[in-house]
């Protein structure tokens, strides 16, 4: 019994999990942003693809 109080108590892992969900809203937005842009912002990807 022990255990699980100390288990739920612990907070070692919880700055991980902050930083993990700070991270995953970063990916989103700017997914969201990329979509947002739309086909101008995919064509010169696509050139900068080309020339490289």
């Amino acid at each position: 019994m022990d255990v699980l109080i100390r288990l739920t108590k612990d907070e070692n892992g919880q700055g991980m999990a902050e930083y993990t969900m700070i991270l995953l809203f970063i990916a989103m937005a700017a997914m969201f942003g990329y979509m947002m842009m739309g086909t101008a912002l995919s064509a010169k990807v696509n050139d900068i693809g080309n020339q490289i």
